[in-house]
């Protein structure tokens, strides 16, 4: 649901993409980002701080803003 409210907003505003930073170790977030058609556009090194518990590469995920549907 916040998806979709992130989605309408972004349309609400004019702008044409979303985007989004999702840490490759957290699975089930990249699997949802990935069905919902978010796709890699650049990653990077995660630098490593206390407070963050992943290493690896962090994300940067896109998709286009789609005009929901009429029913």
């Amino acid at each position: 649901m916040l998806m979709e409210v992130a989605n309408s907003r972004c349309i609400g505003l004019g702008l044409k993409r979303l985007s989004l930073l999702v840490f490759e170790q957290n699975t089930g977030a990249k699997r949802l980002y990935d069905r919902l058609c978010y796709e890699v556009v650049a990653s990077a090194d995660v630098v490593p701080h206390e407070l963050i518990h992943f290493t690896g590469k962090v994300l940067l995920m896109s998709c286009e803003a789609v005009v929901p549907v009429s029913e």
